[in-house]
């Protein structure tokens, strides 16, 4: 199903995501969204539910954003390894991991 307003469009995700650090596995889904806040590119948004929240620490840092409300921002400890400044909460784990992983500067 798919929600859209004028800047922001929202899809079902046809695929399961897992996200590792550190050798340990910090997300896994079967029911990922894809968000589109225009003009960008798709990212992937994953329940609360299936994201591991104690490998998240709050770091105190927060964004009023038009299309989402207060992002809260996090940083991940997993295995051997620390993703600092998670953004918007566990949600958004995959699209800022993709980023790293792929070199894109966000």
């Amino acid at each position: 199903m798919a929600t859209a307003t004028e800047d922001l469009r929202v899809e079902d995700g046809a695929k399961r995501v897992r996200v590792m650090l550190g050798g340990e596995v910090v997300a896994d889904s079967v029911h990922p969204k894809l968000v589109w806040e225009i003009p960008y590119y798709p990212a992937y948004y994953l329940p609360a539910a299936d994201v591991r929240t104690e490998l998240l620490a709050e770091n105190g840092n927060t964004e009023e954003t038009s299309n989402r409300g207060e992002a809260r921002y996090f940083d991940v400890r997993a295995g051997d390894r620390v993703l600092i400044h998670m953004e918007n909460g566990p949600e958004t784990l995959l699209a800022w991991y993709a980023r790293a992983r792929l070199g894109a500067i966000a």
